[in-house]
């Protein structure tokens, strides 16, 4: 009788790992992932192809790229492209880390100036507080528009070569930026730079409950960025959002 109630326990403690508002699913540990180095592959990409209203974020098995899904449209960009491109995934394709929701429907809040990323953090929690989203749960939101500062990163799957000093070197993709990312420790990575960006960002917001899950620790904000023609995308590490640009904001 004690075991079953104790196996009755442990399996409503992890039903509670998806028992997401708002469709809110994720796979994967940010900060477990970092601190061991298992990168192994958590949820296949191919049931997630066309989930109606699917937006998500996530990296490929053994840190070999980076994932998206736009409106159930699902895209990855693997480490060995050096400019970053998006195809589908393989039928074998899976994810290491993933976050999504599907969302019925947007409520669109044009954004007044230009804004860098710690203010334009706190703009996007005032505009889902606005609209009785509860900041202590995750949630996903868009942005539309451009960018006059974005730098992301695609990471590869390859060990890190530390260089003199203990840092790791990053590469620029050919684009001339050398930026620390997030994944340098668990993964190379190519590093991308666009001052005149133009396209869109798709964001996870990890409350409380899933700071350090979703997103890394110590932080509440994962996004990914794809530019208008749906060409390229990764990991965003740094940005500015111009003035007349719009966030998305998930309707309850």
């Amino acid at each position: 009788m004690i075991k079953r109630h104790w196996l009755g326990a442990l399996a409503l403690v992890a039903g509670l790992a998806w028992a997401q508002p708002m469709g809110f699913q994720h796979h994967g540990n940010f900060t477990q992932m970092m601190r061991s180095g298992q990168a192994a592959g958590q949820v296949a990409l191919s049931p997630l192809e066309g989930v109606p209203g699917g937006w998500g974020v996530g990296a490929l098995a053994d840190l070999r790229g980076e994932v998206i899904q736009i409106d159930g449209r699902v895209l990855v960009s693997h480490g060995s492209d050096p400019q970053g491109r998006v195809q589908p995934p393989g039928a074998q394709a899976s994810a290491t880390l993933w976050a999504s929701a599907r969302v019925s429907g947007w409520a669109q809040v044009p954004v007044p100036a230009t804004m860098g990323q710690p203010q334009f953090e706190v703009f996007v929690q005032e505009q889902a507080r606005a609209r009785k989203l509860d900041l202590e749960q995750p949630f996903v939101f868009r942005v539309t528009g451009g960018y006059s500062h974005l730098i992301w990163h695609v990471v590869t799957g390859e060990k890190p070569v530390a260089a003199a000093g203990g840092h790791t070197p990053q590469g620029d993709g050919g684009h001339g930026s050398h930026v620390s990312g997030h994944a340098n420790q668990a993964s190379g990575q190519t590093v991308f730079r666009n001052p005149q960006a133009s396209g869109q960002l798709v964001g996870v917001y990890s409350g409380a409950q899933l700071e350090g899950v979703v997103s890394h620790a110590g932080e509440r904000f994962h996004l990914h960025y794809i530019d208008d023609g749906m060409n390229v995308s990764g990991h965003v590490d740094q940005y500015t959002v111009r003035a007349g640009s719009m966030l998305w904001v998930p309707l309850k």
